[in-house]
């Protein structure tokens, strides 16, 4: 009598897990080959300013961080893909000195977006800078702000009177004098004699 004894071992599936963007999260788990069996629980985790999208190949995990899945539902190879997303954050604008206006007052910015932002100085005044808390951040009127903060952030646009110089001469040296030239802020008074 020959006995023949057949002997499985579980499949290995190759298993791809990643991120749509490194730069937005990780996960706990690598790519590689699993066995059959093997008990996955994926761990996605968003780095500061970037929160979870969903996840593709099991769309019904939704935004949750842990997706657990069973390699034994696999009978092929597949890809785990988590899709990070940035967190829009509120950017406002401010006049915070001098009379002037500014556009956007406010608008969502994506982290690490971009924002252009105008200040338009009033009658008589001129751009001085555009601020972040005491930073000042532009000197530029029309300013592209890229949004770095994990949070809100408001922009003050500070303006100042505008100098105008007036200059005095006379059509002769011999003939006298003229006095009151110098730097006069809009709406000052120059005395010229």
């Amino acid at each position: 009598d020959t006995t023949f004894k057949a002997i499985f071992e579980p499949e290995d599936y190759h298993v791809t897990i990643q991120a749509n963007n490194p730069v937005m999260g990780s996960l706990n788990y690598a790519t590689g080959m699993y066995a059959y069996g093997t008990q996955l629980y994926i761990t996605a985790a968003p780095n500061p300013g970037y929160t979870i999208e969903g996840w593709e190949y099991q769309p019904s995990a939704g935004t949750s961080a842990t997706v657990a899945y069973n390699v034994q539902a696999l009978d092929h190879d597949t890809v785990f893909q988590v899709n990070f997303k940035p967190i829009q954050y509120m950017v406002t604008t401010y006049v915070a000195d001098g009379d002037g206006s500014v556009s956007p007052s406010a608008s969502p910015v994506d982290y690490q977006g971009t924002l252009t932002v105008t200040a338009t100085p009033g009658a008589g005044k001129s751009f001085k800078f555009w601020k972040i808390g005491d930073q000042v951040v532009s000197p530029d009127a029309v300013f592209t702000y890229t949004h770095t903060t994990v949070g809100t952030v408001r922009l003050d646009a500070y303006f100042a009177d505008q100098v105008y110089r007036v200059r005095t001469a006379t059509n002769g040296s011999s003939l006298g004098e003229v006095t009151g030239a110098g730097q006069y802020e809009y709406n000052d008074v120059a005395e010229i004699t």
